[in-house]
């Protein structure tokens, strides 16, 4: 009888047990709800509340402080969550749970990388591969190789870089993480382009551009753009460059682009991107009378508790309202500014859409009056030499137009002039020039400042000017072009050896006029000399301050 009761309180005892261990379970599992959905402040507090419940199970202590060093590490705690690294990796060792050891590893490899301790960052991460690879965690697996390709990448260890890479990517197609795979490609890229292979980096970088595509990614889509323009600008490819910039700025980009900053931890959950919701946990006292005797006291205490509440919303409400009136000057002040720029943007709008509609009047306007005169000549042209001559004046009429428009959609924009200045501009411009006209362009470009700015968009647009003049008017065979920025001045010099012009007239010229309210807009003098068929010399010069 006595050893059935005593079988009967180790039954209960079990079941108890059971039912605690499943009950911690489930507000582990409960923690990395909250832990995937972003809520790291939340996954804490159950954490911290349950880790005293399992201070006699180290398998599930292991597992809360490994969501601990987690959570902590997304909530740039780094310093708290390599602390919880360590304790779950001895816990896990304890209880010789290879999955927890392997995790554990692979976290402190992980958060070592951040703090930039490389040599202990990659001791973890070569540690924790056996272990994963036995147990065959896929997902693991593929964060420590990415992890390490990325420590390899930035020690310069390129090769080994490439292969763990790859290896992420292999286990990424199993796992169908198409966001994963992207960036993998795009890392692939990167290392490609430190290895100064800029062929190959385009080629991987194109590899995340058409899976983004295909994928709908497009946070990888836009970097990735942006790295082909860069790699394209390194081969001095500028015309590519600028194609892959306008794609990039065609999307819309905040000032970067801030937009994309990415943790680089990959730990059990991946690319989080919720915003964390902060909860405000308000502890609530009871209060309890014990004795009718502190029934004045208790009013009194609430009277006084009252008065300090009142008073503080009345502080709270103060406080908002400042806040809000400072808001709105803020706001006032950025739409007047706001107001000023588009006056300014309209200004320059209207005087370039002036400029193209003088480009397509005089130039192409002329040239498809051609093409229809030609046109027309064929139906009374019965021979078949005549019909072959007509039909070939045509189609060299019509390659003279195809010229023109790239010409002047050309001149709308230059992307480079954004992200790499007016010397990369230039360049790219001179490069067009060069290709599809027989002259020699000739170009010392000394410049210390990018000059991404509004200068620098009216600077290049007076190079620009300058040079479509000397291309229909001037007959030249060569030009030089000069820019030298010698402290806070730049000089410019532009000669080319043309008809030149009559210094009675040229004045007149609608292209000239617009290069002097240019030089007067950025507060330059320029000079100009140039006699008939002596050529034409531009000077210019003004302070960068």
């Amino acid at each position: 009888m006595k050893f059935c009761h005593a079988l009967i309180l180790i039954i209960i005892g079990n079941i108890a047990s059971m039912g605690q261990i499943v009950q911690l379970e489930k507000e582990i599992k409960n923690a990395k709800i909250f832990a995937d959905s972003g809520r790291y402040d939340s996954a804490i507090s159950i954490l911290y509340k349950t880790m005293p419940k399992a201070k006699n199970r180290p398998e599930l202590l292991a597992e809360i402080y490994l969501g601990l060093a987690q959570a902590h590490c997304y909530e740039n705690s780094l310093d708290t969550g390599l602390k919880y690294y360590r304790l779950a990796h001895e816990k896990a060792v304890k209880v010789d749970n290879e999955l927890l050891i392997g995790k554990a590893l692979l976290g402190l490899g992980a958060v070592y990388y951040v703090i930039d301790s490389m040599s202990l960052a990659e001791e973890y991460l070569k540690k924790c591969l056996p272990i994963l690879n036995k147990i065959n965690d896929t997902l693991s697996l593929a964060y420590a190789y990415s992890n390490l390709g990325l420590l390899q990448s930035q020690k310069e260890a390129l090769l080994n870089a490439e292969r763990s890479f790859l290896q992420a990517m292999k286990y990424y197609v199993m796992l169908d993480d198409w966001h994963s795979i992207a960036s993998t490609y795009y890392n692939l890229g990167l290392a490609k382009a430190r290895a100064n292979q800029s062929q190959l980096a385009i080629q991987y970088f194109n590899k995340c551009i058409d899976l983004s595509i295909e994928k709908d990614l497009k946070e990888d889509y836009s970097r990735a753009l942006r790295a082909v323009a860069i790699e394209y600008f390194k081969l001095e490819s500028y015309q590519k460059s600028s194609e892959y910039f306008s794609k990039y700025d065609s999307l819309g980009h905040s000032v970067f682009h801030q937009d994309s900053k990415e943790k680089i931890l990959e730990l059990e959950t991946k690319y989080k991107t919720a915003k964390v919701e902060k909860e405000n946990i308000r502890k609530q006292s009871k209060i309890f009378i014990l004795y009718s005797t502190l029934g004045s006291v208790l009013i009194a205490s609430l009277g006084i508790f009252l008065y300090m509440d009142q008073r503080k919303k009345r502080i709270k409400a103060d406080s908002q309202r400042a806040v809000e009136i400072s808001n709105q000057k803020i706001q006032d002040l950025l739409q007047n500014q706001e107001v000023k720029t588009a006056y300014a943007l309209l200004e320059g709008q209207d005087n370039e859409r002036k400029r193209i509609a003088a480009e397509l009047h005089d130039n192409l306007g002329n040239i498809l009056v051609t093409i229809n005169m030609y046109a027309d000549s064929l139906s009374t042209k019965v021979s078949d030499i005549e019909l072959k001559e007509i039909t070939k004046r045509i189609s060299r009429t019509s390659s003279i137009a195809n010229e023109e428009i790239r010409k002047i959609s050309h001149s709308l924009d230059s992307g480079l002039l954004k992200h790499f200045g007016l010397k990369a501009a230039i360049s790219q411009l001179i490069e067009a020039i060069q290709m599809s006209k027989s002259i020699e362009i000739q170009k010392n470009l000394c410049l210390e400042d990018h000059f991404t700015n509004e200068r620098g968009l009216q600077l290049y647009r007076i190079i620009q000017e300058l040079l479509n003049n000397s291309l229909k008017h001037s007959g030249c065979t060569s030009i030089v072009l000069d820019l030298t920025q010698i402290d806070n001045v730049l000089s410019v010099i532009y000669q080319d050896n043309g008809v030149g012009l009559n210094p009675s007239t040229y004045k007149k010229g609608m292209g000239l006029n617009n290069i002097q309210k240019r030089v007067k807009k950025i507060g330059g003098i320029m000079q100009i000399e140039s006699f008939p068929k002596k050529g034409f010399t531009f000077t210019m010069e003004f302070t960068t301050t």
